[in-house]
């Protein structure tokens, strides 16, 4: 259970990285009144996007596999949180 919890927390703390990114969209998407504004706007957007939900699945993934030493010092733990860790990329 506490592997899972490391991995539960690790995963938290990602999920709320592109919050910054969704209020930007929110406040400059429905000011556009160019439609090629506007498209180029949703590229920029979907592409910050993509970018930055596949670094925070890395490292989300990552760092509980490599670098499990940081949240425990359990080492009985280590094995079983590398074992979890590439749930957390799906």
């Amino acid at each position: 259970m506490a592997a899972h919890q490391v991995l539960w927390q690790v995963w938290n703390l990602c999920a709320f990285g592109h919050t910054p990114m969704e209020q930007a969209a929110l406040a400059f998407l429905p000011g556009t009144t160019d439609r090629n504004e506007y498209k180029e706007l949703v590229k920029l957007l979907l592409g910050v996007g993509v970018v930055v939900g596949a670094v925070t699945a890395f490292v989300a993934t990552a760092v509980p596999y490599y670098l499990p030493f940081l949240f425990t010092p359990d080492a009985q733990l280590w094995p079983i949180m590398k074992s979890i860790a590439p749930q957390v990329w799906s």
